[in-house]
């Protein structure tokens, strides 16, 4: 079988990371701020031997690969970063709840034949699919696969159906807003049912949570181990301006940074500031994950509002940004796994409005400071109660610190 190819990734399409070394860490580029990242142990097995595997139920695709061309429709690239070797595999989009690509298991088998691993630690794999914990599996090779979504679960990763309507996890049918028809309820019913195979036979299954946790029991996966994420320290800059009386030219920032998600709640947000009294000293800033750079910023009005819509904002600005801004408001409708944003705005002094879902305000809950204000999910007379009360909250709070 000829060997692959090295060529430089076509940068139309999504960059898959692979650095291998003691560990192979695969990670999949989706967005600035979404990865993929994954752990893996080598046990080849000759290709022309793979008839004689038991195969998993839905992997039949894999027996009529041409694996003598397949490398045809990737392409590879691969450098060095700390030491540690980087391959970069170049995959065109799909859609996320996909589950099994063929061409990503050829490749994996094919990696495997020349690389030795130690451990596969599978977090997050819209793209990459679980074909690559396949392939582990078939060589007997122990994984663990850290859930920061419920992609496991649900065609629906952020558990939002197209409607907006939250889904029932336990249900592997309750994405569908209409009833599907036989075809559709028995993919999915078999999307569950492979994707749970490979959850039992992991070696741990990980929740970054303990809300978390509890989401991924309720949906019948069982023996869950909990890891729990950490947030950068965004650090209060020495120089930022203490909280200060507002007047009707200096207003408080209010930035809303999860994009303009259905599942993050920037509609509902946008409802609330319509339901808003025009007399507030408050501003927004919104981060568009579909601006290309700061040049595409753009402005806009929303009941008498000023809103900025900006571009993505590198991490190692985030703290500079958050320093510019009074309060993080994070009105999510799915059960967040952890909730970043809201650790990291706490960390800058930020106020933060935050959605009582899944661990996305537990740092407000469980602590007797008054950081922010909790509401309830996918609710709006709560958001925009909220809103109006941040001008007196903040004013207190300058108050508290002696300022």
């Amino acid at each position: 079988m000829s060997k692959i190819n090295f060529l430089k990734p076509d940068k139309t399409n999504l960059n898959i990371y692979l650095f291998s070394g003691s560990f192979l860490i695969l990670c999949c580029i989706i967005a600035a701020t979404q990865y993929q990242y994954w752990f893996g142990l080598y046990s080849y097995s000759n290709l022309k031997d793979l008839k004689e595997i038991e195969q998993e139920p839905f992997l039949s695709d894999l027996q009529h690969i041409n694996y003598a061309n397949y490398q045809d429709k990737l392409q590879v690239d691969f450098s060095h970063w700390h030491g540690a070797k980087i391959i970069r595999l170049s995959l065109p989009p799909k859609v996320w709840s996909e589950y099994h690509d063929p061409l990503v298991e050829a490749f994996c088998e094919d990696l495997f034949e020349n690389e030795s691993f130690d451990l596969v630690q599978c977090h997050c794999c819209q793209l990459l699919t679980a074909s690559p914990l396949v392939v582990a599996r078939r060589h007997h090779i122990p994984y663990e696969i850290v859930m920061h979504d419920a992609w496991w679960m649900s065609y629906e990763q952020f558990l939002v159906s197209a409607a907006g309507r939250l889904i029932n996890p336990a249900d592997p049918l309750d994405h569908f807003d209409q009833q599907p028809s036989p075809a559709e309820a028995q993919q999915a019913l078999q999307r569950r049912e492979d994707l749970y195979q490979l959850l039992e036979h992991a070696q741990r299954r990980i929740a970054v949570s303990e809300a978390f946790k509890k989401i991924c029991e309720s949906a019948g996966i069982k023996n869950v181990d909990v890891q729990v994420n950490t947030a950068t320290d965004m650090g209060l800059p020495a120089e930022r301006e203490k909280l200060h009386p507002k007047t009707s030219t200096n207003n408080y920032n209010l930035c809303h940074i999860g994009g303009m998600s259905l599942h993050k709640g920037y509609q509902l947000l946008r409802q609330a500031v319509h339901y808003l009294p025009q007399s507030l000293p408050i501003q927004f800033t919104i981060v568009d994950h579909r601006l290309p750079s700061s040049k595409n910023n753009y402005e806009s009005i929303w009941n008498g509002y000023h809103v900025s819509f900006i571009a993505p904002i590198p991490m190692d600005k985030m703290p500079k940004f958050y320093s510019d801004q009074d309060v993080l408001i994070a009105p999510s409708i799915w059960p967040e796994s952890f909730g970043l944003v809201t650790r990291e705005a706490l960390s800058a002094g930020l106020w933060v409005i935050a959605s009582d879902a899944g661990a996305l305000a537990e740092p407000i809950l469980n602590t007797q400071e008054k950081k922010g204000s909790v509401i309830q999910p996918n609710n709006l007379s709560d958001l925009v109660q909220a809103l109006k009360d941040l001008p007196i909250a903040l004013d207190r709070t300058k108050t508290e610190d002696g300022n």
